[in-house]
């Protein structure tokens, strides 16, 4: 990953004698150097924070640079030994010695970097999600758990292949924090718009749905990017629900994956051609847009039957969220799911036009419309004025239904999608942040350079939403 160079430039003592070997695919001086120099330049650059010896950052690259260092201090007279005997190819005990070099010098690289905070550990629990495990209904999405302890050897096995595809993965989802730079400088010019997820995303996911409380850092956090840039929050939620956990008055929400908007006057076809689609604010200036309000009368008795037929399976949840209807088993025994998925069967079997679906732990009954949070994002574009080629959206979210969005903005070829997650998993997202913490830190970046950017202009300048 690190541009290619000379290393003799910045070893040029050790060139004479090196230079009369040619260099093979086991040897590969120049990238074990590299890691040295940059190695060197970090703890230079690090140099500043040594007036405090307590620093974590200092205590941390101690032990890397030292040992690296040792091995630089007798760089020539160990590489002259080591590539004569591989040159000659004495042995093999040679070339394993070369290997723990290069390992060596890989692993405090590592360790720098971790210290620096420019690479992340990752944890060993990560592993990606199993074939068919995610968009399919059939899918067993309460698995029981085996009886038999894996040993130690396979327990370190499974999390070293768990860490390799984690990277990878991570190298093509990258996280928005350590790439902001980057995000930021396409950004320059164009007008940024915010969507963000609530659950898993502004909050962490709990077994209580009514107890998912995002911080007042959170809160802080979304009311300062408000002020900076057009910002809608787009939840599976009932938008009543999620607007009394985020109670801010200068965004805009979306309830029920996007069935239940509030947003600006914007002339809407209606689905079936009879019922009203907009409502008018008493004010005038913002309306009420539902897409599915014709399936209202039917949603209200499956929430009924729905929480008739559960009330006996301990753990199960069926909560309201107007559009659609949600049966939470985060709670419910793993030998009581199958009799719940049967159950909330039972009622669809009984009304045409609704569709089962999954999300974290939780089933959903939706009307079956061509309307998702995707639509609902190129809703609120077009509500605001906002949908040209100058305008670069941002969209965070958690869940499998965040998808819709994200492939929204990939086909408009602008904007930048990002997942939240902590483990692999196929997505249409080009970023990543690993939890709701990520989630904030990221926000407070984005509202600083905004305030910093000459051309800064609050919200409530540019459409008049009160703060």
């Amino acid at each position: 990953l690190l541009p290619p160079f000379d290393p003799f430039h910045f070893f040029p003592s050790l060139s004479p004698p090196l230079s009369r070997f040619p260099f093979s695919r086991e040897i590969q001086l120049p990238r074990s150097f590299c890691f040295v120099a940059v190695q060197l330049a970090a703890a230079a650059l690090l140099s500043r924070c040594r007036s405090d010896r307590h620093s974590p950052i200092s205590s941390a690259l101690d032990q890397p640079i030292a040992e690296t260092a040792g091995f630089v201090s007798k760089g020539k007279e160990a590489a002259e030994e080591e590539f004569q005997s591989i040159h000659n190819n004495k042995n093999s005990a040679t070339r394993q010695s070369n290997m723990s070099i290069s390992g060596m010098l890989k692993r405090n690289f590592s360790r720098v970097n971790q210290a620096m905070g420019l690479q992340q550990r990752p944890s060993s629990n990560n592993k990606p999600p199993k074939a068919g495990q995610h968009g399919n209904c059939n899918s067993d999405p309460h698995p029981v758990n085996t009886k038999t302890a894996p040993s130690s050897d396979h327990v370190r096995a499974k999390s070293t292949e768990a860490d390799v595809q984690y990277r990878s993965w991570v190298g093509e989802h990258p996280s928005a924090l350590h790439s902001f730079d980057q995000m930021m400088k396409v950004a320059k010019g164009k007008k940024i718009v915010v969507f963000l997820d609530y659950d898993g995303t502004l909050s962490p996911i709990v077994n209580d749905p009514d107890s998912a409380f995002m911080s007042e850092e959170m809160r802080a956090a979304v009311r300062e990017v408000a002020k900076c840039f057009p910002t809608a929050i787009i939840s599976g939620r009932s938008r009543n629900k999620v607007k009394e956990f985020v109670q801010l008055s200068n965004v805009y929400y979306a309830g029920s994956h996007g069935m239940d908007i509030m947003a600006p006057p914007r002339p809407v076809k209606s689905f079936d051609g009879n019922t009203p689609t907009v409502v008018m604010d008493k004010k005038g200036t913002e309306v009420l847009f539902q897409p599915a309000k014709s399936f209202l009368p039917a949603i209200q008795k499956i929430l009924t039957e729905l929480e008739e037929e559960t009330a006996k399976i301990k753990g199960a949840r069926v909560e309201d969220n107007q559009f659609c209807v949600s049966v939470h088993f985060r709670q419910v025994k793993d030998e009581d799911y199958q009799n719940l998925e049967e159950k909330v069967r039972s009622v669809l079997e009984n009304y045409a036009g609704f569709h089962l679906c999954w999300g974290k732990k939780v089933m959903e009954i939706r009307p079956t419309i061509e309307w998702d949070k995707g639509h609902a994002v190129e809703y609120f574009l077009e509500s605001l004025g906002l949908s040209n080629s100058d305008v670069l959206p941002v969209y965070i979210g958690d869940d499998r239904t965040d998808e819709d969005a994200f492939k929204v903005i990939q086909r408009r070829g602008q904007g930048y999608p990002i997942i939240v997650t902590s483990t692999p998993k196929d997505t249409k997202a080009s970023y990543s942040l690993t939890d709701p913490s990520e989630v904030l830190s990221f926000l407070l970046r984005l509202a600083r350079w905004r305030k910093s950017s000459s051309s800064s202009r609050s919200l409530n300048q540019i459409w008049g939403v009160v703060n």
